[in-house]
């Protein structure tokens, strides 16, 4: 008999409680987030849970087969790294290994990926808990940013955009293109510059180079996205920032002209007042323009 999901992440938090499998088993679907959420309750208790060694691999697959139940279960593994995200720490590269295989499989829900990627963020944001947990995990956080910056691909050039209403500012934009934005944001204030700035100067690069104008719109977009948390290191490059965004503003298509204008207002706030100071007799005529 396979496993399910469910019973696959109970698997992988707790191998050696065979009382987890069961509970799942017995209880409806309806119920697997509550028999799971016993059998993690009772972990505080537990000194050491050796990780099962393929349970990570495991788990991934089976999200992509169940799409009814790893909503809950991934809601629940959620909460553990949101309140204990060390006790994953042994765990860890299996774990943000599934979660990203999770992300990046484009047949599942989107509601289970931006799961998945929620709980990479949450672990990224639990500095007090679990101090620079990620940030060991340099390759995870070049293949998270990519995913991000796929999320934002995800917009449509809607004609009520160009009508320039300001209610119709957001047209086109989806779910997929809010939680990229968003979690860009939230992925540079929790692991600061040194470590976003080289991971995203290689991917910006590219996209701006690519032919599609939402690659250059998303570099854009996401250039202003994660100024806020990599300032400081952006301030001391910022010949090569200004110049990306202002290559821009002669762009073929509207809606990366005003990616481009909308990140130079993020930078001047964000990177001032050297920007403004230094670069404002170049900014200025080229908005002009």
């Amino acid at each position: 008999m396979s496993l399910s999901f469910t019973e696959l992440l109970l698997l992988s938090v707790a191998p050696a409680s065979s009382a987890a499998v069961a509970a799942a088993r017995v209880a409806p679907a309806s119920s697997a987030a509550v028999a799971a959420a016993r059998v993690v309750g009772s972990l505080s208790v537990i000194p050491c849970v050796a990780w099962a060694p393929s349970a990570a691999a495991l788990v991934a697959s089976a999200a992509i087969r169940e799409t009814h139940l790893n909503s809950e279960a991934l809601e629940l593994l959620l909460e553990l790294a949101g309140t204990e995200p060390r006790f994953l720490r042994r765990q860890l590269v299996d774990v943000v290994g599934a979660m990203l295989q999770i992300a990046e499989a484009e047949s599942l829900e989107e509601g289970t990926r931006h799961l998945a990627i929620e709980f990479v963020i949450t672990l990224a944001e639990a500095r007090e808990r679990a101090p620079g947990m990620m940030r060991k995990l340099p390759q995870f956080i070049s293949r998270m940013f990519a995913i991000l910056m796929k999320m934002l691909l995800d917009i449509e050039d809607d004609p009520a955009w160009h009508s320039a209403e300001t209610g119709d500012e957001d047209a086109g934009e989806t779910s997929n293109y809010s939680v990229g934005q968003e979690c860009l944001d939230r992925l540079s204030i929790s692991l600061g510059g040194n470590t976003i700035v080289p991971v995203a100067s290689e991917q910006l690069h590219a996209y701006l180079a690519a032919p599609e104008w939402q690659k250059r719109h998303a570099a854009l977009i996401a250039l202003a996205q994660i100024a806020e948390g990599c300032s400081k290191v952006m301030i001391k490059n910022l010949d090569q920032v200004v110049a990306m965004v202002l290559n821009s503003f002669n762009d073929q298509h509207p809606r990366v002209r005003w990616a481009a204008i909308n990140a130079i207002g993020q930078l001047s706030i964000d990177l001032g007042p050297d920007l403004q100071i230094q670069y404002h007799q170049g900014v200025l005529p080229a908005a002009q323009h």
